[in-house]
């Protein structure tokens, strides 16, 4: 096709409009290799919710507890039927922490090892210098049975009653091996005439004072044992007055101890409640039960 000149010359180039851009200095010919501070939205490495240390901070307290569980110690904090759900919770807390944690490192091939033996050492150190359960020192700081035990009595007697329970007879002649708790129950609902002249036999630690003021006097122990319903904060202590110990000094504080003797009577304890006495046949030392809690 013929152009037409008229409207050839109408053409007029239109001015480009835009922003120079001007090349750095290390540019090479071509200005290929331009280089600039942003980036285009490739943060995989760093898109995970949580930082690097919050991840080895939950990853260390998940083994820490699964080293208790291991250990067995678990036992001087929670109760046993809690034992398998806390294991559950430490290992599924491990699990997902070190998930995240190699998820978000995967493309570092810097070996990491020396951060993995760090962190088993707050672990070995809960296997070596083991926590140990509650003891006498812990006392005055919780709640003892003869005060649960009261409250609940005279709350199912009625206001200014004590509730009486019928428990079971303890026959004559022989020795009834019972727990703390149950000396308890039968001092604070049953009937102390049942109850005294009878020969029993428990375990529990030896503790210096009852923690309301009283002090072991020679040849006297307080023998003591806490039971814990869901962990050691709601602990509760047991203890009675164990009299006619030949060498009471010989057994040191917290020391484990089996005692059989009689049902002898009740001391009134400085603040004015009152402690069962049982009059000792034999004190053995023994080892502390794998469990320290009824």
């Amino acid at each position: 096709m013929k152009n037409d000149p008229v409207h050839e010359s109408a053409r007029v180039p239109l001015p480009v409009v835009g922003v120079a851009v001007d090349a750095p200095s290390d540019a090479g010919c071509c200005g290929a290799a331009v280089q600039h501070d942003h980036d285009h939205g490739d943060r995989g490495v760093e898109s995970s919710p949580l930082p690097t240390g919050a991840l080895v901070t939950w990853i260390v307290l998940g083994m820490c507890g699964l080293a208790l569980v291991a250990s067995g110690r678990i036992a001087y904090f929670i109760k046993g039927f809690w034992h398998p759900v806390f294991a559950v919770v430490c290992a599924l807390i491990v699990l997902c922490a070190a998930a995240a944690l190699l998820w978000r490192h995967q493309q570092v091939v810097t070996a990491r090892s020396r951060v993995w033996v760090a962190l088993l050492v707050p672990v070995a150190l809960i296997v070596v210098a083991a926590p140990q359960p509650l003891a006498g020192s812990m006392l005055s700081s919780t709640t003892t049975g003869d005060q649960s035990r009261t409250r609940q009595a005279s709350a199912a007697g009625g206001a200014g009653g004590t509730a009486k329970i019928s428990f079971k007879d303890l026959a004559d002649g022989q020795t009834h091996e019972l727990t703390l708790e149950q000396l308890s129950d039968r001092f604070n609902f049953g009937e102390m005439s049942k109850l005294a002249g009878k020969s029993v036999t428990f375990e529990g630690f030896v503790s210096p004072e009852t923690g309301r003021g009283d002090v072991a006097q020679p040849g006297e122990l307080f023998v003591s044992r806490f039971k814990i319903y869901c962990c050691a904060a709601d602990a509760i202590a047991y203890t009675v007055a164990v009299s006619g110990v030949g060498d009471s000094q010989g057994f040191a504080p917290d020391s484990w101890v089996k005692v059989t003797g009689t049902v002898d009577g009740v001391a009134t304890e400085a603040d004015g409640r009152n402690l069962l006495v049982i009059s000792a046949d034999s004190v053995s030392p023994m080892s502390a039960p794998k469990v320290p809690y009824l």
